[in-house]
């Protein structure tokens, strides 16, 4: 069930309209029902894999519960990891490794008939998995209560706005609200939701989805434009696909926030970051946040543990440390994204640019403080903005191309055959126009942000401005938003 369909207009009104009705003691129930029947709108039978990540989850942190000895903890630990992880493998990764098997048996002069799979990839998969692990590690490091009350836990699995492209929550911030769901009806409560749902819904069908008809022209057709074209295409991308998830996050974050659930903010004006370090902390922090502390860190404490402290060469063992463990997380985080390899050099690409962040940040600072430049100046901020936004529009190239191959054939182009080709979208120029007027409106927007909460920005504003403001919203979403059948980008995720 998508958000921008009708479908969920009934479903969301429904299930508000009884949320406010039930005692407090019945909603975890009707949450829980509306969750599943959410879900099974794309495939009813998957249903069952949720239910089985939430049950193995659920069993085996009680078992971690009932011992106190970590070690002897940690075969549990072990079994939630391996059918969490074995569901994504199976439903999203078995065609990639088979394929690159047969690719490298067939480089050594053999060939070999695997099997493929032809099955259609559950819908968040990669979310409601994550957010179940999160919870048992929790659980493991005694950071987090087992939860026994089982319909509790799987609502905490389940919870519909969030479910199948987050954010991904934490078990501290979620499951207390979940146990609780005492909200009363408050108007400023639920008018809050209500104006960040329609920024989300704004960014969705006006922005995103009107941009992206010029972005899929381009990059669907690789011949037949050149470099200026998909330059141009790359950087609309980037807006495309933030406008797309954040608008998701936006929706979902205003929904719970009506029935009185917080969830954690997913996005914070990513394309004003001064460098990549800086954009990993304001974009899909949910996602960033979760590989920072499930496994970027623990991968360097058990690096740290089998390097000898030392100097190997040019490189001390810390620096071997740091660039091993952002080596694999980045990898794994465009695995994440995808099974493709080109999410995987994505990652390594922003690995890349980590670590040359990184090791370059003590020249950097003495070439600033040589020339007697603040890097807190405006001039250095904005170039540094600039800089950051070319390095990161230049690596979604590999994130929308097709294939690897057909992404360098793009960035080739970009660097030699600097022509612009009209696209024929004279149908759908109406629709191209007004995503790029929005984009402008979004970016005014996000300007004046800056930390605050979009629904707190016209907080003191004249009731003039405001009232103003949202109506406008709504006009260019009535008379501008494209309401093709398009799904929200990271649903494929």
């Amino acid at each position: 069930m998508l958000f921008n369909s009708f479908h969920f207009l009934v479903f969301f009104l429904g299930i508000n309209f009884l949320f406010f009705t039930l005692p407090q003691r019945s909603r975890w129930l009707l949450l829980l029902v509306a969750s599943y029947v959410f879900y099974m709108f794309w495939m009813p039978s998957y249903a069952l894999l949720l239910f089985l990540s939430t049950s193995t989850v659920y069993l085996t942190a009680l078992l971690m519960a009932g011992i106190h000895e970590k070690k002897k903890r940690k075969k549990y630990l072990w079994i939630s990891v391996l059918v969490n992880l074995g569901l994504l493998f199976f439903f999203k990764y078995f065609n990639l490794f088979s394929d690159s098997v047969i690719g490298l048996f067939s480089i050594l002069g053999l060939h070999l008939n695997s099997p493929t799979l032809s099955i259609l990839l559950p819908v968040g998969i990669s979310f409601y998995t994550f957010q179940a692990l999160g919870y048992s590690f929790e659980v493991y490091h005694g950071r987090q209560k087992a939860e026994a009350h089982f319909g509790h836990f799987a609502l905490f699995v389940s919870f519909f706005p969030q479910l199948v492209a987050g954010p991904i929550e934490r078990s501290k911030n979620l499951l207390p609200q979940i146990k609780s769901l005492d909200a009363q009806f408050e108007y400023n409560r639920v008018s809050s939701g209500l104006k960040l749902i329609l920024w989300g819904f704004f960014k969705k069908v006006v922005v995103a989805d009107n941009l992206g008809i010029l972005v899929n022209e381009i990059y669907d057709h690789p011949d037949l434009y050149g470099g200026l074209s998909f330059a141009i295409a790359s950087i609309l991308f980037g807006f495309q696909i933030y406008c797309d998830f954040a608008g998701y996050s936006d929706i979902a974050i205003g929904t719970a926030r009506i029935m009185g659930v917080r969830l954690m903010l997913n996005f914070r004006t990513p394309f004003f970051s001064t460098s990549v370090s800086d954009f990993w902390k304001r974009w899909h922090i949910s996602l960033s946040t979760w590989l920072r502390d499930y496994l970027f860190l623990p991968l360097a404490w058990t690096f740290s543990k089998k390097l000898k402290k030392d100097k190997y060469g040019l490189l001390k063992s810390n620096s071997i440390i740091y660039i091993s463990a952002i080596l694999l997380t980045f990898a794994l985080t465009g695995l994440w994204h995808g099974a493709q390899w080109t999410f995987v050099l994505w990652g390594l690409i922003h690995a890349l640019y980590l670590l040359l962040e990184f090791f370059t940040k003590k020249h950097r600072k003495k070439l600033l403080s040589f020339f007697g430049i603040s890097k807190k100046s405006y001039g250095i901020k904005f170039l540094s903005i600039l800089f950051t936004f070319s390095l990161v529009s230049f690596a979604w190239i590999f994130f929308r191309a097709g294939s690897v191959s057909e992404a360098f054939h793009i960035v080739s182009k970009i660097f030699s055959h600097w022509e612009y080709n009209i696209y024929p979208l004279l149908d759908k120029g109406f629709y191209v126009l007004g995503g790029l007027f929005s984009l402008l409106l979004l970016f005014i927007v996000e300007l004046f942000m800056k930390n605050k909460p979009f629904e707190e920005l016209f907080l003191n504003r004249p009731r003039f401005i405001r009232w103003s403001f949202y109506y406008l919203l709504l006009t260019l979403i009535i008379f501008m938003g494209y309401f093709g059948d398009v799904e929200f980008i990271y649903f494929q995720f």
